[in-house]
């Protein structure tokens, strides 16, 4: 097995910033993401440079028949 380094260590090495501060920044956008699709808010988010997203089909169905 093959030892990789992570890309919060390549990251905090090219930056000289800690190690979870990189983490944090990396993970914030997702974490803000999965607490407004938590809300059931139907509306898709979008990040500049990382995309839409939003609920699947087959999960809208199911929130609009429990509203």
């Amino acid at each position: 097995m093959r030892n990789q380094v992570s890309i919060y260590t390549k990251l905090s090495n090219k930056y000289n910033i800690p190690y979870p501060i990189i983490e944090v920044i990396c993970n914030s956008p997702f974490r803000f993401t999965n607490s407004v699709m938590s809300d059931l808010d139907p509306k898709p988010v979008r990040f500049s440079y990382l995309g839409k997203f939003k609920l699947k089909k087959r999960y809208e169905k199911e929130t609009v028949r429990c509203l």
